[in-house]
């Protein structure tokens, strides 16, 4: 397994929690640097809104061996009272968040799979938020942990904790895993 990052912080954090069973290497999505043709499996887990739609579906089709496959994984937060207030929270907190292009995921999987069909299986991840566990969740978005100081940081935590109520909050997304396989070359 080979986990590609272009934060030097995640990918520390990768290396240490899964080595040696996972090969960090620092690198963009566009442009790894890692052999052609050499892999089976292609991830790309939350991030479509991250990358360049076109040179990243290249780079995939480069690295895919025939018959390998691309997965996307999309995580939309889920439209409940407590996710929506979270996600105005967050749009307000930081502006510059970025929304999930539309058709990039398609454009991915076109350019990594000339001709064929895309699957997809969409499900519910929902799990209750224990106490303090509110922070660690904001704290993990590129968004908001790394990139608000720490008084916008706490302002924020504020206001989701209002918008949590007595009750524990739910964190709930709805996932899509889209996924193409490209096809085998005829010998």
């Amino acid at each position: 397994v080979t986990a590609v990052e272009p934060a030097r912080a995640m990918l520390a954090a990768v290396a240490a929690a899964a080595a040696p069973r996972v090969r960090a290497v620092h690198a963009t999505a566009e442009a790894t640097g890692l052999p052609g043709g050499a892999f089976d499996l292609v991830v790309l887990a939350d991030a479509v809104q991250w990358v360049d739609p076109e040179l990243a579906g290249h780079e995939a089709a480069r690295l895919l061996a025939p018959g390998g496959a691309l997965a996307l994984v999309e995580a939309a937060f889920a439209a409940t009272p407590f996710m929506t207030a979270l996600a105005e929270a967050l749009s307000g907190a930081n502006p510059k968040a970025r929304p999930r292009p539309v058709g990039a995921a398609r454009q991915l999987m076109a350019l990594a799979a000339p001709g064929a069909s895309p699957s997809a299986e969409r499900f519910r991840q929902e799990a209750p938020l224990a106490p303090g566990a509110l922070e660690a969740v904001v704290r993990s978005f590129t968004f908001t942990g790394p990139a608000l100081g720490p008084a916008a940081l706490d302002a924020l935590l504020a206001r989701l904790r209002v918008a949590a109520g007595d009750g524990p909050a739910a964190f709930a997304r709805d996932v899509t895993v889209r996924w193409v396989r490209r096809p085998r070359r005829a010998a």
